[in-house]
């Protein structure tokens, strides 16, 4: 291993573990419009200590379904970290996914705003970056990767802890009494606004329940719009909360709905166009999407012949990370994934951007 590379790697890890979390803010903050009628807050992290700042390598750093998206504690510390390391680092934030929501329209806003980057002088001079992504994102970010041209711009992917069949996901959560309860939450969301069965007002109350239960938004918030609810839509919200853990009628009612939401979506984009180095991290651990989703993934790819590399581990969950000296193995593998992708990300010559 390159001396510099080794170094850089093992930094990374010591920022991102260690207890103080590097908060400084975005050196550039800006409304980046992806269509006529469409544009993404997007945020920009400067490269330290970098003799050349324009020609750093960028990397996107795309949330998961957080509520604070790019605003989340993590992911700044994570771009802070990056930005220590001499990246120049962008995190874009994608209101759809805050609000736990999954559709097809995420997707075009994916593409877009990949579409976009790639073209914009001040987040992107090189026109290549790598993408950095967790969760409901990943599988988004991967279909858009392969749209509109995008993957001659990708210099490495790397996805921790995504979802690949929307349909096993939602069908393990509603038929599953012992399944995790958020991501249950998530999916009567989801397929309660896809088969039009609930207006806005309740999809948003149950969004705010979902916060509550992860101490994202106090008791008071939800009390305060579950009273502005007609009495209908209270009723249907009480029903809701006592189906919990047995959500099997919701599946039964259902399935048509979970089933075309899933092959719409699988029928976008095209994996065949990956050329970039894809790493695909998952933890045994995590309750929110299980390891077999990119177990399942990797299967896919290598029908297709796509290299990549696949780390299945049990060295945190979906959202938490701890190391110790009995995981020392799986430390190192985790090393050897990241130092994979840092070594493939770099300020290649511009590709022609139309």
């Amino acid at each position: 291993m390159p001396k510099r590379l080794s170094v850089k790697v093992a930094t990374f890890f010591k920022t991102m573990l260690g207890q103080e979390k590097l908060l400084t803010p975005a050196a550039h903050s800006e409304l980046l419009a992806i269509s006529p009628t469409h544009a993404i807050q997007t945020d920009l992290y400067l490269p330290r200590h970098h003799p050349r700042p324009t020609e750093a390598p960028t990397i996107i750093v795309l949330h998961g379904m957080a509520p604070l998206g790019n605003q989340d504690p993590r992911l700044t510390h994570l771009a802070n970290c990056l930005a220590n390391l001499g990246y120049r680092v962008v995190l874009p934030n994608f209101p759809t996914v805050t609000l736990y929501l999954f559709t097809l329209e995420s997707v075009t806003d994916y593409t877009n705003f990949l579409s976009t980057l790639a073209k914009n002088e001040r987040f992107c001079p090189s026109g290549r970056y790598a993408i950095f992504t967790f969760s409901l994102s990943g599988p988004i970010a991967l279909k858009a990767s392969t749209l509109a041209g995008n993957a001659d711009h990708v210099s490495a992917f790397l996805t921790i802890g995504s979802p690949h069949s929307l349909k096993d996901v939602f069908t393990a959560a509603l038929t599953d009494p012992n399944y995790d309860r958020f991501t249950k939450f998530v999916t009567l969301k989801n397929i309660l606004r896809h088969a039009k069965q609930a207006e806005d007002s309740l999809i948003h109350a149950l969004r705010l329940r979902i916060q509550m239960e992860n101490e994202a938004c106090s008791a008071e918030t939800l009390e305060a719009h579950l009273a502005t609810l007609s009495p209908s839509q209270q009723q249907q919200y009480q029903q809701i909360l006592a189906s919990l853990p047995d959500t099997l009628a919701y599946y039964q009612t259902h399935q048509a709905t979970i089933a075309a939401l899933d092959h719409s979506f699988q029928q976008l984009g095209d994996y065949s166009a990956i050329r970039f180095p894809l790493i695909l991290i998952h933890s045994k651990k995590d309750s929110i999407f299980p390891a077999e989703e990119t177990k399942k993934l990797s299967k896919q790819l290598k029908k297709m012949r796509i290299k990549h590399k696949k780390l299945i581990t049990t060295i945190f969950d979906h959202v938490t990370t701890e190391l110790s000296m009995n995981k020392m193995h799986q430390a190192l593998r985790m090393y050897s994934a990241f130092y994979y992708y840092f070594s493939k990300i770099g300020a290649e010559k511009k590709p022609k951007v139309d």
